[in-house]
């Protein structure tokens, strides 16, 4: 009897590899109300490989942009991939031609700087290299030439469908937060170009929507990687560093990738207008799935950017703040202060916050175009801004010296620099150290925080006590004035049992 085996029948199934773009069609179809077992069936998968697309979907929903490759691949040298992708991506954005031989010359620079001696610029990584990052080698140019930049003619139509808080436009300006006014002639009289003043200058990106109902938290880029905020554990704005506290895609990027997921979680669409920008990438509608990204042209006039009013309102406020410490000071024969980046963030949050009204906001956007097809233009005779409080030349003229107004004050920073295309020492330093700057806080022992937490209880009642008496002993204190009170009474005594 023969104790052969038989050779038993192949059953096993031949393995497939979706694609990107398979995957997502996977999850829109598991979407739009298909079941596991329809969708399997639908495009011959296993039911188990629908489940598994479907647990993932976040991850593959980021990989939208890839969606012409079967699976990412790992590269090499991190360091050299992500430099390399933000030089092309610059190059794209400002209509740079590049070429083969460029894009590897490029290359084998960084790759020098990082110390990466086996790295060849071969054609083979090329090849690659513009595969995983959709870049057309035969075609010359970049991708800004087939996206209409916006007007003032297309802006009501690109409007249209979307309510007044859906509608935001933002935009970066340069600050000067330690200029005082006894230092204004020698800002105004010196040039504000490129990285100078970086120590006593930051960045800010400032975003609102059409009717002022909603003043998203600024964004403030110093040069400082850690500031010495002492004994500060929140701030009322989003802080970001770089050496020459300028905008950059990256910082850009992170910043409207957040906000994209904030109207995600809120199940809003929204519509938003930028400057076009080196550091507005025009690749970064593809990773967006709440705001819908478009781009003023290059050299937009004022008459279509509706925050350049807003700007300089929030700055003759944070400006008539500061001449305000310095007359007190004066007053009450002080020694003058410097004015510190943390004492900035507190004078410009007030400003954006507090002083800044919707209607002058919704009147500016008005002015620049932002107007429903059915609605009529503002008449240009209406105000536009609020009217901040202004500073006399004489009282000008002994804190700065005659010749300088509080308008010149004002406007000491106009025109400085917010970016510039990014050198290759600034590409590296985007692609070794891609974290966010913050306020870094060292771990408390829970004994010291309870110690702290005590400590701080008595000195918050008492004080919650003295405002309370203070508003009852105040004539037509408003209803909404109580209820921000009794907001913050709970916050703090919540937080300082």
């Amino acid at each position: 009897m023969s104790t052969k085996k038989r050779k038993m029948p192949e059953t096993r199934r031949k393995l497939t590899v979706l694609t990107i773009e398979e995957r997502l069609q996977i999850i829109q179809l598991h979407e739009s109300g298909w079941k596991i077992g329809e969708i399997a069936s639908d495009c011959k998968v296993p039911q188990s490989t629908v489940s598994t697309v479907v647990k993932n979907k976040q991850k593959w929903l980021e990989k939208k942009h890839q969606r012409h490759m079967r699976k990412t691949r790992v590269v090499g040298d991190v360091r050299l991939e992500k430099s390399m992708e933000l030089f092309v991506q610059q190059a794209r954005d400002n209509d740079m031609r590049l070429t083969c031989s460029m894009i590897r010359e490029k290359a084998l620079e960084f790759a020098e700087q990082f110390g990466n001696t086996s790295f060849k610029a071969s054609s083979g990584w090329l090849d690659k290299f513009a595969k995983r990052h959709l870049i057309t080698l035969r075609k010359a140019g970049g991708e800004s030439g087939d996206r209409m930049d916006t007007d003032l003619y297309t802006v009501p139509e690109l409007i249209r469908g979307y309510a007044p808080r859906d509608i935001v436009v933002a935009s970066e300006t340069g600050l000067l937060f330690g200029c005082l006014p006894d230092e204004a002639d020698r800002f105004l009289e010196e040039a504000c170009a490129g990285g100078e003043y970086s120590d006593e200058r930051i960045t800010l990106l400032c975003a609102t929507n059409m009717d002022g109902s909603e003043k998203l938290p600024l964004l403030v880029i110093g040069n400082l990687k850690e500031p010495c905020f002492k004994d500060t554990k929140s701030l009322p704005v989003t802080y970001e560093s770089n050496s020459k506290a300028w905008m950059t895609s990256a910082i850009f990027e992170r910043w409207i990738l957040s906000l994209d997921s904030k109207f995600e979680q809120e199940h809003r669409q929204v519509v938003m207008f930028v400057e076009s920008s080196p550091v507005h990438s025009k690749s970064l509608p593809n990773k967006l799935k709440c705001i819908n990204l478009q781009f003023f042209p290059t050299n937009a006039t004022s008459d279509l950017r509706p925050l350049d009013l807003v700007i300089k309102t929030f700055k003759y406020h944070y400006r008539f703040s500061l001449v305000n410490r310095r007359l007190e000071e004066i007053e009450q024969e002080k020694e003058f202060t410097k004015v510190t980046l943390l004492d900035a963030i507190s004078f410009i949050s007030r400003a954006w916050v507090t002083d800044l009204k919707p209607t002058s906001i919704a009147n500016c956007f008005r002015k620049a175009g932002f107007i429903f097809p059915a609605e009529d233009p503002l008449n240009t005779a209406e105000t536009l801004e609020d009217v901040p409080a202004t500073i006399s030349d004489a009282v000008m003229a002994h804190l700065a010296g005659p010749g300088v107004t509080f308008l010149d004050y004002c406007n000491v920073d106009d025109g400085l620099a917010t970016s510039g295309l990014m050198s290759d020492s600034d590409i590296m330093e985007c692609a070794v150290e891609p974290v966010r700057a913050a306020v870094k806080v060292e771990p408390i022992e829970e004994s010291q925080r309870s110690t702290s937490t005590n400590a701080w209880s008595s000195v918050v009642r008492s004080n919650l006590e003295a405002v309370s008496s203070i508003l009852a002993a105040t004539e037509n204190v408003p209803a909404e004035i109580f209820g921000h009170f009794f907001a913050l009474e709970k916050f703090l005594k919540e937080r300082y049992k």
